[in-house]
Parts: C-alpha cells; structure tokens; sequence
C-alpha cells in the first residue's frame, strides 16, 4: 500500500474509504500491463492454492501461459521467485486480495462462498467480499442485505458472522446502519 501510494494520490476525488476499496484499487495496479487477465487468473489461482496451505509453487509446474503471463508482470505484482526456483507471495494481505477478487466472482452464488466461512485463510478475503457487498446498488438482490438474509434462513452463522465483521469494520458504518433503519 505504501509504495503505491502515488496512485491515490492522483484521483483524491475518488479516495477509498474501506479496505476493498484499496484491494481493488492495488488489484488494477498489481495487473495492469499486457498480460492483464492472465495476471488476474494466475493470482486467483495461486491465492486458491495458497489457502490450502500450499505456500509457494514450482515454476515448472506452472502452465505456459501462467510463465508467458508472469514474464510480462509489472514491478508492482506481488509475487517473488525465491532461491529454490518456486513462485511466492510477496506478503498474505496479497493473497487474501488475490482470493477476494475470486469470491467477487461467484458473489451471486452465497452458498458456495459461503462455505469458505470454515477456512481460516479465507476469512480476511470473505470479510473484503461483505464489505463489496455493502456497495452494490441492489440490496435484495445481490448486496450484502440479500447475502445475509440467505445465511440466517440456512443457519450458517460462521459467515453471517463475518457479513456482520465486515459491516462492522467499514468506515461507513453509520451509514450502512442509517440505511437499513429507514
């Protein structure tokens, strides 16, 4: 974040003002450049991977186009070659980032993101989607509202509890709250 700090600075008007917002704000700046949807892909994938505990990954593992991608990645991506020729995150906030950009994905799909609530490496990322949620434009349908209404009917409350972090720990909380007491 420190070392991208010159691009919040160049748009002041449009500041983010909650951790996602700063996640997808890195995201663009992490991928941008030729390669930008396998960028993406690779990260995600990588960030999957990483979260079941595998921590770094074999560069002749990697698929061709992962390598061709890799090749044309910016400065700013978040993966190192360490000394035993294994791909790596530079630190997790960027795996966590990386498997939040996943869940932004299969957002409409609450059961299936749903079911990551029992995996510690997934939470931070799952609390990042609760605050998208927050967001969107359609709260029956498709924003955090929607998303927590369908875990209390199920009963699944390892991630209705995170949809309930995620609100509590956006800046707009007063907001949020004034919104849903109206």
């Amino acid at each position: 974040v420190v070392t991208a700090e010159s691009s919040f600075r160049e748009d002041a008007t449009n500041a983010p003002t909650s951790t996602s917002d700063i996640a997808d704000r890195l995201w663009s700046r992490w991928t941008s450049g030729p390669a930008t949807t396998q960028l993406q892909r690779l990260l995600m994938q990588l960030a999957i991977r990483d979260a079941a505990f595998e921590r770094s990954f074999a560069i002749s593992n990697l698929a061709t186009s992962d390598l061709a991608a890799f090749d044309q990645r910016s400065s700013e991506l978040p993966l190192q070659v360490n000394a035993r020729n294994r791909v790596e995150f530079v630190h997790d906030l960027a795996s966590d980032w990386a498997r939040y950009q996943r869940l932004k994905e299969i957002a409409d799909d609450v059961g299936q993101w749903a079911a990551l609530a029992r995996e510690p490496l997934w939470i931070p990322a799952l609390r990042l989607l609760g605050q998208f949620l927050l967001t969107q434009p359609d709260q029956a349908l498709g924003g955090w509202d929607h998303a927590f209404e369908q875990l209390t009917v199920e009963g699944n409350v390892e991630a209705s509890d995170i949809l309930l972090d995620a609100l509590c720990l956006d800046a707009r909380l007063d907001c949020h709250l004034e919104n849903r007491l109206a």
